[in-house]
């Protein structure tokens, strides 16, 4: 979603790959919205995504709002993305490989980045060959259940569980 939000941004970099710079940099560095307004910013909310600024509004305003959206659902039209492929991924794994080499990134984290960035670019794709959302979804179910076998990954996750902190191996 990120990625195709980025395409539908005012203003936002055009082209095959630039768009993906930035939701590449975001799931990376590991970043969330800690507002409402900066998750609709990077992409994570749409514009039009209703934003309920009271907690204790938050449960009926929500179900009021899934039974409207049930009364004439339709499902979505599967957005047709055209990827760059291969080229695309060397692009963003040179962001990566940079941020390695200013000490940002572990090795561990370079191979996040390359899961991701095959993810992103559409893996082996050709960038004339519209490829789906669930094409992107097998790629991502792949990447992660590729990175699940790194003991790297396993540290991460046995961390993350005793000290509720991620840990950068």
């Amino acid at each position: 979603q990120l990625a195709i939000r980025a395409r539908q941004k005012a203003g936002a970099a055009k082209g095959p790959v630039a768009c993906l710079h930035d939701p590449f940099r975001f799931i990376l560095g590991g970043k969330f919205g800690d507002s409402a307004l900066k998750s609709v910013d990077s992409g994570v909310l749409r514009s039009s995504d209703e934003i309920v600024m009271n907690r204790a509004q938050l449960i009926a305003r929500t179900k009021a709002r899934a039974l409207e959206l049930a009364r004439d659902y339709t499902p979505p039209v599967p957005e047709a993305l055209f990827l760059p492929g291969p080229f695309g991924k060397s692009s963003l794994m040179s962001i990566a490989h940079t941020e390695r080499d200013l000490g940002r990134l572990s090795e561990n984290d370079l191979a996040v980045a390359e899961a991701l960035a095959t993810v992103l670019s559409g893996g082996v794709t050709d960038p004339l060959v519209a490829i789906t959302e669930r094409d992107m979804m097998k790629l991502e179910r792949e990447a992660v259940i590729s990175l699940a076998h790194r003991p790297a990954t396993f540290a991460r996750i046995e961390h993350m569980l005793a000290t509720g902190k991620p840990l950068r191996n």
